[in-house]
């Protein structure tokens, strides 16, 4: 019987292949979802200052209200600070449509991050089936290296029962020199067939021995892939939920601005009421 032939590895270079593919997409992945956050940051911070400056300016408002107030009774100088509200009101218009436009840009950016980390789902699930393709076309390999090495066992036993039926034959044909003869150059045959049987046998076990601990490396190799991955989709959550908490703040302090706006709007409206009367009354 001649040697059992190499195993083929197909399949472990389909791993290797996988696993490269793998490395790739994981790189891509984490450099593109590193530039989105760091633009995210920067709008956050955009949006962080003109909150600020919305702040300083409506504390403006309300210190030149309290002016207004203690200098009613001076119409000159209540006009020129009512023109003085008037303007900074206008400003303060301006801000509020460029905050509403920045918060719309965070929400779209959040909305992309939340595609992209899908994306990486998906392709983290078309990882798995291609590791399960793999391991399926291994674990065949393995069961066809071991079917023959069954059927190299039940070639060697039967290797063993015709030398002992020729054995046999030798001994009853103790007196035919001819047929003796013929019966040794047989048994010689049989045991150099049995001896290559063995070699065959021994290199089939060392070749599955080494398939499996291929399999073993690459399935290792794999899983902490895998693993790095999850680590990613975790960092990935956690800066969704960042992100969640950066825009829900601005959200408040808009709110808050807004609500103060309001308060001084209404102030205004009083001033400019009181500066009516005191028209009237001079």
């Amino acid at each position: 019987m001649a040697g059992a032939p190499a195993v083929t590895t197909p399949g472990a270079k389909h791993l290797e292949e996988d696993y490269s593919q793998l490395q790739g997409r994981l790189s891509s992945l984490l450099s593109s979802e590193g530039q989105i956050l760091r633009s995210e940051l920067v709008d956050t911070h955009k949006l962080t200052a003109i909150i600020k400056e919305m702040c300083v300016k409506l504390q403006e408002l309300e210190d030149k209200s309290q002016e207004l107030v203690m200098e009613r009774a001076a119409r000159e100088e209540l006009q020129k600070k009512l023109n003085q509200q008037s303007l900074s009101t206008q400003v303060e218009h301006a801000s509020k449509a460029a905050l509403d436009h920045q918060v719309t840009v965070l929400q779209m950016e959040l909305h992309k991050l939340h595609e992209s980390h899908k994306k990486a789902l998906q392709e983290h699930k078309i990882q798995s089936e291609v590791s399960a393709g793999s391991k399926a076309s291994l674990e065949e390999q393995v069961s066809a290296l071991q079917k023959e090495l069954l059927s190299t066992k039940d070639e060697l036993a039967l290797s063993k029962t015709r030398l002992t039926q020729q054995a046999d034959l030798v001994a009853k044909a103790s007196t035919s020199n001819a047929e003796y003869t013929k019966l040794q150059a047989e048994s010689a045959a049989l045991k150099d067939h049995l001896i290559l049987t063995q070699k065959d046998a021994l290199s089939a076990r060392e070749e599955l021995k080494a398939t499996q601990e291929q399999m073993q490396s690459e399935y290792t190799n794999m899983w902490t892939s895998v693993q790095e991955l999850s680590k990613l989709d975790a960092l990935k959550d956690q800066s969704i939920q960042d992100l969640i908490m950066d825009r829900d703040k601005a959200v408040f302090e808009r709110d808050a601005a807004l609500e103060r706006f309001a308060a001084a709007k209404t102030e205004s409206a009083q001033l400019m009421q009181d500066l009516q009367e005191l028209d009237t009354e001079l």
